[in-house]
């Protein structure tokens, strides 16, 4: 037995999805309050100038916040040469680091295989770095 489908929608009950929509996702605040406020007290035409208000408002903001990450990245990039260095010296410090612990928990061994031992490490961080290059 073969049933049949409809794929017409009833257009009133699109609008009324559509309102209840919206009416959900519009976020109320205390500017929305606000805005509302001035609607029912003072009338359509206040309400709709004060939520252009807020809507000028939010887009100053925005733009502030757009402009101000395309400064802050584009300063990034520029300095990229001093994260470099930073990132060198603090290779460094690890290495000099690596050499002491190994120097303080390696009694045993003689001077000629940690000098050894801490030359493979650098020679490995050399390659990597080069690599990352």
């Amino acid at each position: 037995m073969r049933v049949e489908t409809t794929t017409t929608m009833d257009i009133p009950f699109l609008l009324k999805g559509i309102i209840i929509g919206f009416s959900i996702a519009a976020p109320v605040g205390p500017i929305g309050v606000l805005c509302i406020r001035r609607t029912l007290a003072d009338g359509r035409l206040t309400g709709l100038i004060s939520g252009l208000g807020a809507a000028t408002a939010d887009l100053f903001y925005g733009c502030i916040a757009a402009f101000g990450l395309t400064f802050i990245s584009q300063f990034l990039i520029d300095q990229e040469w001093h994260f470099h260095i930073l990132k060198w010296l603090e290779n460094g410090m690890d290495h000099l680091f690596i050499f002491l612990n190994m120097n303080q928990s390696n009694h045993n061994l003689n001077q000629n295989q940690l000098v050894r031992t801490h030359k493979l490490y650098l020679i490995q961080d050399h390659n990597q770095l080069l690599k990352q290059v």
